[in-house]
């Protein structure tokens, strides 16, 4: 059974399973839309619990787990079976970790499930989108960005200084910033397609989300109590939370509004490295494989030495954050020797003006010799003349 009838607006929330997921996709199905949900556990009690609470059916569950690449597309590929576009895009779905942990994909657990699956999840459904009559792409991100220490070094190689809660929350602040970026630069490629795309900081909730990864001690569990009791007071539920991210998703006074953050439903400004072309540059080359990044087994662009099929059998892990550097070393050196070549060229043409005017010079005082030469030549022969 496809859903694909165009009377009906369909949404898709990753991260539905539990929290602000949940409550976003059951405020779209009682405003009658055809919800997706997508997360990594299983959901089908969140389902039903939706379809009972909204009186509305059309609510389909997908299993996606975006700490790996090879999931997310095989996540797009089932669900091409079922629909022909996305009228709304929901990017929820966030992990917090104090400490690292890689994927199979060889990448930073956080980093990859907060910015960069989700990054590759929107550009594979960018032709879903295309074809809603007005598509809207929300990322769910935080105001704790602005206390981010971002870098692209701290793309693969985040910065846990301690297994504490304060790197973990540096960190996660980081994959939020991303969001950010990701947000512009979305905004700015699907604008012509009538695709919008904003990202929301949905407040501060109690989900648990923020002591569901402390380590095993007796101080780690004193922290987990006094937390236990400390965010309830300065947190909002889910349900209120989830309404700033129904008012990108369904309202008209922001149908137009595009590459925006909105907090409270207002729009408010954003770190001011998001300003930063550089960066902003950098970033996306190293988030996304085409822009530039290619295979170094195949040569071929569009994905990672680990992810490549090719005849060998080994797999090659490449350094992303080494390429970029190299290319921006390449760019700086050829703007260095441009400048040197020119300045070489104009020392070039001082030096053979010099070269000429010498030689001018020079050219005089012989023929003034040979002048004064002829002179005496010619005396001596009038003096011998006469003496014969």
């Amino acid at each position: 059974m496809s859903l694909t009838a165009s009377s009906v607006k369909i949404a898709l929330v990753t991260g539905a399973n539990r929290g602000l997921g949940f409550e976003v996709a059951l405020g779209l199905a009682k405003k009658n839309y055809k919800v997706l949900m997508a997360d990594k556990a299983d959901q089908m009690v969140s389902k039903e619990e939706i379809i009972c609470r909204s009186e509305n059916p059309d609510v389909r569950d997908y299993t996606v787990d975006l700490a790996s690449y090879k999931s997310v597309r095989g996540f797009v590929e089932e669900l091409s079976k079922d629909v022909d576009r996305i009228d709304v895009l929901v990017n929820n779905a966030a992990v917090f970790c104090m400490k690292q942990r890689t994927t199979v994909d060889y990448l930073d657990g956080v980093m990859q499930v907060n910015h960069l699956s989700p990054f590759l999840l929107t550009n594979l459904l960018a032709e879903f989108l295309k074809n809603s009559s007005q598509g809207r792409i929300i990322f769910v991100t935080s105001s704790g960005s602005f206390f981010h220490r971002m870098t692209v070094e701290r793309l693969s190689r985040p910065d846990y200084f301690v297994p504490h809660f304060i790197s973990g929350a540096i960190h996660y602040y980081n994959t939020k910033l991303c969001n950010m970026i990701s947000t512009r630069y979305f905004a700015e490629k699907l604008g012509k397609y009538r695709v919008t795309c904003n990202s929301v900081h949905p407040s501060m909730m109690n989900t648990g989300f923020l002591i569901s990864d402390r380590p095993v001690g007796l101080i780690a569990k004193l922290e987990a109590s006094v937390s236990k009791r400390l965010i309830p007071r300065v947190t909002r539920d889910p349900g209120q939370c989830a309404d700033g991210v129904l008012f990108l998703a369904h309202s008209k006074d922001v149908r137009d509004v595009t590459g925006k953050y909105f907090y409270n439903y207002q729009v408010h400004r954003e770190p001011k490295i998001v300003e930063d072309r550089r960066f902003c540059e950098s970033l996306k080359a190293v988030t996304y494989p085409p822009q530039g990044v290619r295979c170094q087994k195949c040569l071929e662009y569009g994905h990672w030495s680990y992810e490549c099929k090719g005849k060998r059998k080994y797999l090659h892990r490449t350094s992303r954050t080494k390429l970029l550097k190299k290319r921006l070393k390449t760019i700086d050196g050829a703007k260095e020797n441009k400048n040197g070549e020119s300045q070489a060229d104009e020392k070039k043409a001082e030096t053979s003006s010099s070269d000429s005017s010498s030689d001018s010079e020079s050219s005089s005082d012989d023929s003034d010799s040979s002048s004064s030469s002829s002179s005496s030549v010619s005396s001596t022969s009038s003096s011998e003349s006469g003496n014969d």
